[in-house]
């Protein structure tokens, strides 16, 4: 076996918060997002007072730095306009099949405008394997 296998990305979706109950490392998670409208009144840009993209992880080997970045997707093609920290993540090799599970807080982020909003996970620069997430924001005015 090889020391060290990137892992990849079984599941990532964002959420309203994401919370680990360290008695029996069981996360509760709160509002799985896929579309926020704006609610009335509201403009942009906005910040996201509470956010989070949890993650499963799964067939990784050794130890890595990971990051969630969040991208605009434009006309212009996609843009960083948000990462999450970095969180060291351990995948012992006797237990390489073994999946993760992790969250990453981008609470604050900044939505600019109305528009979709994809999340990657990041080891040393480099997008993981597998899957992405998308959230969509609408702006309240727009839909009459």
């Amino acid at each position: 076996m090889a020391d060290r296998v990137v892992p990849l990305v079984r599941l990532l979706f964002p959420c309203d918060t994401a919370v680990i109950d360290l008695g029996d490392l069981t996360w509760e998670l709160k509002n799985p997002l896929s579309v926020v409208s704006l609610p009335p009144g509201a403009k942009f840009p906005i910040r996201a007072e509470s956010l989070w993209v949890f993650a499963i992880l799964a067939e990784g080997v050794g130890e890595f730095d990971i990051h969630v970045e969040m991208r605009q997707l434009t006309e212009q093609g996609r843009r960083t306009v948000g990462a999450s920290a970095v969180s060291r993540i351990v995948f012992p090799s006797a237990e390489h099949l073994l999946a993760s599970s992790t969250a990453f807080d981008l609470s604050g982020a900044r939505f600019r405008e109305a528009g979709l909003y994809e999340f990657y996970a990041i080891v040393e620069g480099e997008e993981l394997r597998g899957c992405t997430a998308e959230l969509r924001f609408r702006d309240q005015e727009k839909m009459t």
